[in-house]
């Protein structure tokens, strides 16, 4: 299938700065295609992070997206930084959890 004009500039603007990218689309546009284009650019040894607010498209990058590609939605890797950074117990699926690791955030990280 050949990449659309918009897909072109994407992909000559990261072989050119290899830099980072937000790709904002509507959908049936081709952002999957472009983002498993950009993975095929990229080195396997950078360290390259998708992220998606929808469960469904992380999880189809996963299945074509090699292993080296961190794909999560948003909410997931925002939760595993918290995890992973400060010291939380608790599961943040209720109102009252949210409210107290925002009060940890505030005091963590003024």
């Amino acid at each position: 299938m050949k990449p659309s004009i918009q897909q072109e500039e994407i992909y000559k603007v990261y072989d050119e700065n290899n830099c980072n990218l937000f790709i904002s689309a509507t959908a049936g546009s081709g952002k999957t295609t472009t983002i498993v284009q950009l993975a095929k650019r990229t080195s396997p040894y950078k360290k390259v992070l998708f992220t998606s607010f929808s469960n469904e498209i992380v999880r189809e990058l996963k299945t074509r997206l090699p292993d080296s590609v961190d794909v999560s939605t948003i909410h997931s890797k925002g939760y595993s930084i918290l995890r992973n950074n400060v010291k939380l117990n608790v599961e943040l699926k209720e109102i009252k959890n949210w409210i107290y690791a925002k009060r940890i955030i505030k005091r963590k990280f003024k």
